[in-house]
C-alpha cells in the first residue's frame, strides 16, 4: 500500500532556525506544508481515498463548494500577466494555473490560521534596523514573500510551468 507523503528536503529546513519566531517558521516552512496538504483536496488529489486507490471521497455538496473557489480563483490569476525583460507580456492562464494556485493560496491561509493559533504567535524577535517597528504578522508574510516571491528569469518562465495564454 502507497501512502501520500510530503518529504521535506533538509535543505528547506535549513532555511529556519530553532531560534526563529512563529511568524518565521509558519510563513516559510509552514506555507510550504500547508501548499502540499491543500493538493489533497484539489482536483486530482479528491480523487484517491485513504488507502491511494482511485476513488473519490468528496460529497457533492463539497466539490460544488471546491469548484466554485477554484472558479474564483481562476477569474483572479486570468486578470494578471506577466512582461519579461524585454518589455513582452504574457497574459496568465488561470486555468492552466488552477491546481497550484489554489495550493499557493490555501497554504498559506493556512499557515497563517496556524501561525495565529500559536500561543507564541505575537513572541518579540530581535529586530534590526530594517525591521524596526515590524509586528509578527507583517514577518509572517515577509517570510512567506522570502520564500516564493522570486521573480523567475525570461528562460525559466519560457520553459517551466509558467502557462501562460
Amino acid at each position: 500500500m502507497q501512502y501520500s507523503k510530503i518529504i521535506i528536503p533538509v535543505a528547506m529546513l535549513q532555511m529556519n532556525s530553532p531560534n526563529d519566531v512563529p511568524a518565521a517558521f509558519y510563513g516559510n516552512i509552514g506555507a510550504v506544508i500547508g501548499h502540499e496538504i491543500i493538493h489533497g483536496f484539489d482536483t486530482n488529489g479528491a480523487q484517491f481515498d485513504s488507502d491511494g486507490n482511485i476513488n473519490s471521497w468528496m460529497s457533492q455538496a463539497g466539490q460544488a463548494s471546491f469548484d466554485s473557489m477554484a472558479q474564483c480563483v481562476i477569474n483572479e490569476y486570468n486578470e494578471f500577466n506577466y512582461t519579461d525583460s524585454n518589455g513582452q507580456v504574457y497574459k496568465v492562464n488561470g486555468v492552466q494555473t488552477a491546481g497550484e494556485n489554489v495550493a499557493d493560496n490555501g497554504g498559506l491561509q493556512a499557515a497563517y490560521n496556524a501561525f495565529m493559533s500559536d500561543p507564541e504567535w505575537n513572541k518579540p524577535f530581535p529586530q534590526t534596523p530594517k525591521l524596526k517597528d515590524t509586528t509578527n504578522e507583517q514577518l509572517f508574510f515577509l517570510a512567506f514573500n522570502r520564500f516564493w516571491c522570486i521573480p523567475p528569469s525570461d528562460a525559466f518562465a519560457a520553459s517551466h510551468d509558467m502557462r501562460f495564454a
